[in-house]
C-alpha cells in the first residue's frame, strides 16, 4: 500500500515512511485533538525564511504575538521566535499556531499551524485536497497554500477563520489547562468516494467510526 500523510495542521511531524501500491491512506490531525494536545496555543504572524531546497532546514519567525487562546505554564512561543516549519513566501500570515514538546525528544517542541486568510470566493473543489499532506519521513509538511483549512473531529473541513477560532476557543474554554495527547483514528473522507483510506486522530472521547 502507498501511505500519503495528510497532516490537517502540522510541521516538524515525524511520520513513517510511504509504501508503494495503489491506494493511499491519508491522516488528519482534528482541531479538538491539537487544541487538547497542546500546552500553547496564540494567533501570530510568522514570516518565512528564504526557501533553501531543503524542507528538513526551513524555518518560519514568530514576526508578532496578536494574542494567547491557551497557555499551560511557561509554555508558549514569543516574539522574535523560530520554528521549524516549511510555509509559502510571502510578508507574513496570520495564524494560530499550536505547540507542545516533541514526543520522545527532550527539549524539543512540535509546531502546527492553521492559516487565518479565508480563501477565494471563487475557490472550487474538495477542500480535502487542500489539507497539507506529505509524502517524506522525518520532513516538516509544507504550507504551500496559506488560505484557512482545518478538520473537525466531525470530519468537517473547515474554511472560515471565524468558525475554527471559535471551536478553538470553545474547546480552550471547557478545559483551560488540559494537555493530553490520547486520541484514536476513525475513518473519515470527502463526500466522493475516492476509494482511498482516509483516517483522523480525534480525542479519545469522541464518536465516530472506527
Amino acid at each position: 500500500m502507498r501511505t500519503f500523510f495528510a497532516l490537517a495542521v502540522a510541521c516538524g511531524f515525524v511520520l513513517p515512511a510511504a509504501a508503494v501500491a495503489d491506494t493511499y491512506s491519508y491522516f488528519y490531525f482534528s482541531l479538538e485533538w491539537l487544541v487538547d494536545a497542546s500546552d500553547s496555543i496564540v494567533e501570530v504572524t510568522v514570516v518565512p525564511s528564504p526557501y533553501t531546497g531543503n524542507p528538513a532546514a526551513s524555518t518560519v519567525r514568530v514576526k508578532g504575538v496578536a494574542r494567547v487562546i491557551k497557555q499551560v505554564g511557561d509554555a508558549g512561543p514569543k516574539e522574535g521566535a523560530v520554528l521549524p516549519c516549511h510555509v509559502a513566501g510571502g510578508d507574513g500570515h496570520r495564524v494560530l499556531l499550536f505547540t507542545r514538546p516533541a514526543p520522545n525528544q527532550p527539549g524539543k517542541r512540535v509546531a502546527y499551524c492553521v492559516f487565518l486568510a479565508a480563501p477565494p470566493a471563487d475557490r472550487q473543489g474538495d477542500p480535502f485536497a487542500r489539507l497539507p499532506f506529505h509524502t517524506s519521513s522525518f520532513l516538516p509538511v509544507p504550507f504551500r497554500d496559506p488560505t484557512c483549512v482545518a478538520i473537525d473531529q466531525a470530519g468537517r473541513v473547515l474554511t472560515d477563520p471565524v468558525a475554527v477560532v471559535r471551536l478553538v476557543e470553545a474547546r480552550v474554554k471547557a478545559a483551560p489547562e488540559r494537555v493530553s495527547a490520547d486520541g484514536r483514528n476513525v475513518k473519515v473522507g470527502p463526500k466522493v468516494d475516492d476509494g482511498d483510506d482516509h483516517n483522523l486522530l480525534v480525542p479519545v472521547e469522541s464518536k465516530g467510526k472506527e
